[in-house]
């Protein structure tokens, strides 16, 4: 076929999408509408969460940003597109994300009932009775985690060294999972062997984020290229993961500390009897180290870059966490929670609200017979979705939605807590129109902000592991703020928390100081 024989098809085909295509009365950045590769390009840098933002500042409420995607921006389009009952599937891009298309993991799994079987089973292994025995884990990684940040400060009598608090945010959590997951921590808090090994799943996330737009970047290898010089790492982590999984297996239920592969072993799924088999086990405690490192530490970092942005806030968050605990032992998984804290609570949601994890459209493909969104008719075949940061900065729910204000989450400016973290399994189940909060006194702006806070996604697709990044957090921040007072260091400008913004964020920074509360004896070395 000669070139303009090609040409010629070209040109039809991109007529054909900007002025003949069913989508083609909605608006967006023309280019975008005749290929996913211009969106792509975005997701390569890691800003398209940005440029969404901005597509719907120019364009509205709805934005056509490829042949066959449309994003829409309110909380009613939120539950319409990713509810339990809506009349759409993961897109076919979720298949080349994971390890297997044989043995999908809970998040890759784009049939309904296979991805319904795995949350039944994952469900149990989060629950609340299942996190309050891992507890005794969290903390010992959590005291490793503040002593890391503290240590030269200790040392030093004062201020210690200039921090990057986003490296040991992330140092903690993978810590936290591979222990939770395989009994054997990285140790990446203490050591800087393995340090290689989040690296590796930021690459990952890079990759994926292009997938789920373009699969034909994975089909056409495309993948292989740009993560040359990450193969061999990609390896080395793969490696790391199966031998570890398998020496796992084999222990069986012969362990000393309860942890979340006994949990997934043991489960029983209630709708058809069956457990996890040992493939199951592999790719769902490989997942884990992705969604459950990488979402936390991201959250964490954005907590504290914000806190000190605002120091008037990190004072009212410090002295919230020093007066109602005397000891720092007292910092527990039942004691620091949102009626204990309501301000850290607040401070966390609020940061999660500006930096989502997740801060783009989990992509929905429509299915045969279409789908009414925000009361517009989508015909089957079109990809949707809602981006969660653009959403979270939408000013018909957020007043100042740029501005870092915990308050919004307060029942009053100065006591009572919201319900946002409490009751976030309501939340992610309910449509808007359902959404409850626990108090009367609870403001219409902030009725109006429930509905439109989806940190952990929204619907039957949305984070089964919730608890564990909320107890993270919350005993992550207060043990920290309990022993050491933090300061911005010097250089660090920005007030806006910056991320890459793939499948799952990639951030750097705060850079932090930190000394040894004055009240607080300095341990004897």
């Amino acid at each position: 076929m000669s070139l303009h024989i090609l040409a010629a098809q070209a040109c039809a085909l991109a007529i054909y999408r900007l002025f003949f295509h069913p989508l083609s009365r909605y608006p967006g950045p023309r280019l975008a509408t005749v290929t996913d590769w211009y969106v792509v390009y975005y997701a390569w840098r890691g800003d398209l969460h940005k440029q969404i933002q901005q597509w719907h500042g120019k364009y509205g409420e709805i934005v056509r940003y490829g042949p066959a995607t449309l994003s829409f921006n309110s909380a009613t389009a939120m539950a319409d597109i990713y509810g339990v009952r809506a009349n759409v599937r993961k897109t076919d891009g979720y298949a080349a994300l994971g390890l297997s298309r044989r043995n999908p993991n809970i998040v890759t799994a784009v049939d309904k009932g296979v991805h319904g079987f795995k949350r039944r089973i994952m469900a149990q292994v989060f629950s609340e009775q299942n996190m309050r025995q891992i507890e005794g884990r969290l903390l010992d990684n959590i005291s490793d985690f503040v002593s890391v940040l503290g240590s030269e400060a200790d040392a030093a009598r004062g201020w210690g060294p200039p921090k990057d608090v986003a490296h040991a945010c992330t140092w903690l959590t993978f810590d936290i999972i591979a222990d939770l997951c395989y009994g054997e921590d990285l140790n990446l808090l203490q050591s800087e062997d393995m340090r290689w090994f989040p690296s590796v799943f930021r690459n990952i996330a890079q990759r994926a984020m292009m997938s789920l737009i373009q699969p034909e970047f994975v089909q056409l290898k495309l993948d292989h290229f740009l993560l040359a010089s990450q193969y061999k790492n990609i390896l080395r982590a793969g490696s790391w993961i199966r031998e570890r999984g398998e020496a796992r297996a084999k222990l069986g239920n012969k362990v000393v500390k309860t942890d979340i592969f006994s949990a997934m072993m043991n489960a029983t799924d209630p709708k058809t009897g069956r457990r996890f088999t040992q493939k199951d086990l592999w790719v769902e405690s490989m997942l884990l180290l992705v969604a459950g490192s990488d979402t936390t530490s991201n959250a964490l970092s954005a907590t504290i870059h914000y806190l000190l942005q605002h120091p008037s806030r990190l004072a009212r968050a410090t002295t919230e966490i020093r007066t109602s605990f005397p000891t720092e032992d007292e910092i527990r998984f039942d004691s620091a929670s949102p009626a204990t804290c309501p301000y850290l609570d607040a401070c966390i949601n609020e940061a999660m609200r500006l930096a989502p994890s997740v801060p783009n459209a989990p992509p929905r493909a429509v299915c045969a017979g279409g789908i009414s969104i925000d009361g517009e008719f989508i015909p089957a075949g079109t990809i949707v979705g809602t981006p969660i940061y653009t959403l979270h900065r939408n000013a018909a729910y957020f007043d100042c939605p740029n501005e870092f204000r915990p308050e919004r989450w307060l029942e009053s400016s100065s006591t009572g807590a919201s319900s946002v973290g409490q009751e976030y399994q309501h939340q992610h189940q309910q449509p808007p129109q359902q959404q409850q909060t626990s108090s009367a006194a609870t403001t219409m702006k902030q009725t109006q902000a429930f509905p439109a806070f989806c940190p952990f996604s929204f619907g039957a697709r949305s984070c089964v592991g919730w608890r564990l990044a909320y107890a993270e957090l919350h005993l992550a921040m207060a043990r920290l703020l309990w022993r050491y007072d933090v300061r911005l260091a010097s250089g660090t400008t920005s007030p806006d928390y910056e991320m890459l913004g793939w499948v799952v964020a990639a951030v750097q920074g705060p850079v932090a100081q930190f000394r040894r509360r004055e009240d607080l004896p300095i341990p004897i070395a």
